[in-house]
């Protein structure tokens, strides 16, 4: 009924003619957009929330704004595939093909870039006047995978000039190099953030603020703080008034403000107690509850006191999932109890838990996906409790299904590494591995001998004619496992089978090693770096961003093994800033007082591996040449592990 008044309502909205040079929305559609459901709001189901967009995007396919803002609802939600599927099919049948081809190119920006580009590069030709193709431009040059600010700062002034009231842009300052045209672009922002404070801060709009105070803080840092931090103090009212207490991004933003801008732990407290109490059985409680009894297990410790901490972790977490209810944000907590091999839980509860995670699985598939496809856990775990195992066979099935629309857009991805040491997860080859090993098992517990032998000497052929060369490479890893497991399986049948070949174990110091390109750059000290300096040394290289979490919290540890190895000859810590500012790095390095090199520039970060997410961390062998596996992060308790890995890669290969 819902969507049948809602097409009704709408079916008068459409446009006379296109809207590529509108820069907001109709108020009649802004009035339909605002009486849509909220995304945020979790007692609906992903359908319920994303039907009523659908028919409103369907009502008006020649609204630019409109497609703009329904698109972005899915355009980070690539694992749901069924739903890009729906949507690449209604932009390829759009009237206004300059529209449809337009969204097209932003919803796969991700992952098939050159495509994109070549849209993007024909549409500039032939629809310049729109601002919707110059936020596309800057939007895929903004992009972590193949940034390109050159390309990208251009297009994102047009977009202002022709839209100076949108606030889109906003988003994508780091692409803005000179100066003065920053300085600008943020003295914009703030002055619209002062009018929402005025007026009322919608939802949508809270992030904003999350792209002001890192350039204010910069700016800050030679004027004085003073009046940077009583400006955050009233952002920060002003958004906590709103007691968004089911919404994630008024929490983040306020999280920001508080710990990161004016480092103040009292108020972020008294902010927590206000969310348990007013909304305590919601996402955010959940978060809360979540941090505050989450410890660290215990490093070196006897294994019967790692068990006290792990169970002390379950009973808690089992606490937290009865008071909840299974709600949408607990699956993957459920999946913690439900899929790790050393729960202790009785089968019903097994079987409870399952049918509870698939119903939020096909419930809320925006809330995240799991690998294996957690039909396959499921169907893994109950062969080996040997309970309701005429369901599994379906649930293999599914879950090799659910594996291809996960992976189906970005599969033959032009962006994402696909060479030598990118270490990348093949994840369908993978779920069909775990898919024979389950089926396998299920026939042996279900008495199927001869299935069973049959699908025995298909694995074993499989493993035969697959055995890789080089038994340090990433694909002799997965290989190992399989051959493990059919000889596992084999023993199970009753059958002495012999190895098909031996390899030797994996030995992470023994790992393949590539070349690093050569480069020069200066760090904000001023020193020149070349390739040539990390000749005949270990180098321990982490790339970084200032607004990373994770990079964050490795920062004192790199600090720490910078002061243990900068006497050295023979070892080096070297740093890369992937911020596109150098001014947000030397901010973040005086606040804190790190001492550590720090070279800025996302292409010096590609000359190591292109940083697709942060943090990285790699060890460089005296011969200059990238171990394939990542380095451990560098914590207290990870440095002597990263001393012992750098001692064994000192020895020449």
């Amino acid at each position: 009924m819902y969507l049948v008044l809602l097409l009704a309502s709408t079916a008068v909205l459409a446009p006379a003619q296109s809207s590529r040079m509108q820069c907001s929305l109709s108020a009649p559609v802004e009035k339909a957009v605002a009486a849509l459901p909220s995304l945020n709001d979790l007692s609906l189901s992903w359908e319920e929330r994303i039907g009523p967009r659908r028919a409103l995007a369907e009502s008006q396919p020649d609204n630019w704004p409109l497609q703009f803002l329904m698109q972005d609802a899915i355009r980070r939600q690539f694992h749901i595939g069924r739903e890009w599927d729906r949507a690449l099919a209604f932009y390829r049948r759009m009237p206004d093909r300059a529209l449809g081809e337009l969204l097209e190119a932003r919803l796969i920006n991700s992952f098939h870039r050159k495509r994109s580009r070549e849209i993007l590069d024909r549409l500039l030709e032939t629809a310049p006047d729109s601002p919707w193709v110059h936020l596309t431009a800057a939007e895929w040059a903004a992009n972590p995978i193949g940034r390109d600010p050159a390309f990208g700062a251009p297009h994102l002034e047009e977009f202002r000039r022709l839209c100076p009231a949108n606030t889109r842009a906003f988003a994508l300052l780091d692409l803005v190099r000179d100066a003065e045209h920053l300085a600008r672009h943020v003295q914009d922002l703030r002055s619209q953030l002062q009018s929402k404070k005025r007026n009322g801060i919608p939802e949508a709009d809270i992030l904003l603020f999350r792209f002001a105070w890192p350039w204010e803080k910069s700016a800050a840092a030679a004027s004085g703080e003073d009046a940077f931090q009583k400006t955050v103090r009233s952002d920060l009212a002003a958004i906590r008034a709103l007691k968004l207490y089911h919404s994630t991004d008024w929490y983040t933003v306020l999280r920001l403000g508080y710990e990161q801008m004016l480092k103040d732990a009292a108020p972020l407290e008294s902010l927590r107690q206000e969310i348990l109490q007013n909304a305590p059985k919601g996402q955010l409680a959940w978060w809360i509850e979540e941090e505050r009894t989450r410890t660290q297990p215990p490093q070196g410790a006897p294994r019967e006191e790692y068990e006290r901490w792990r169970t002390a972790q379950d009973a808690a977490l089992r606490d937290r999932l009865q008071r909840f209810g299974g709600q949408p944000f607990t699956r993957f907590s459920i999946h913690r109890i439900l899929f790790t091999p050393a729960t202790d839980i009785e089968n019903a509860e097994v079987e409870r838990l399952a049918d509870l995670v698939l119903r939020l699985e096909q419930r809320y598939p925006d809330q995240g996906s799991s690998w294996p496809p957690v039909q396959m856990l499921i169907a893994e775990v109950y062969v080996k409790r040997k309970v309701r195992l005429d369901r599994v066979p379906a649930l293999v099935q599914q879950g090799l299904e659910e594996v291809e629309y996960q992976e189906k857009h970005r599969r033959d991805s032009d962006a994402i590494p696909n060479r030598p040491g990118a270490g990348l997860m093949d994840t369908i080859a993978m779920t069909q591995s775990r898919a024979r090993e389950v089926r396998l098992r299920h026939a042996l517990a279900t008495g199927e001998t001869e299935k069973a032998n049959a699908m025995l000497v298909d694995f074993r052929r499989t493993l035969e004619q697959t055995k890789p060369t080089n038994d340090a490479a990433q694909s002799a890893a997965m290989w190992r496992r399989d051959h493990s497991t059919f000889l596992e399986l084999a023993k199970i049948a009753g059958l002495k089978p012999s190895p098909v070949a031996e390899l030797l174990p994996p030995n992470p110091e023994r790992g393949e090693r590539f070349p690093v390109a050569e480069f020069e750059a200066k760090d904000l000290s001023g020193k020149t770096w070349r390739l040539a300096d990390l000749k005949g040394k270990v180098a321990y290289v982490n790339i970084w961003t200032t607004w990373c979490g994770p990079c964050r919290a490795e920062m004192p540890g790199i600090q720490k093994l910078h002061e243990l190895w900068k006497d050295r000859k023979d070892r080096v810590v070297l740093t890369v800033s992937a911020d596109l500012h150098e001014a947000l790095a030397r901010e973040f390095l005086r606040e804190h007082k790190y001492s550590f090199p720090v070279i800025h520039g996302t292409a010096i970060a590609e000359k190591f591996f292109p940083p697709v997410a942060f943090p990285q961390n790699w060890l460089i062998d005296p011969e200059g040449r990238r171990l394939e596996m990542h380095a451990p992060r560098a914590y207290d308790t990870t440095l002597t592990q990263i001393e012992q890995l750098a001692d064994k890669l000192a020895t020449p290969k």
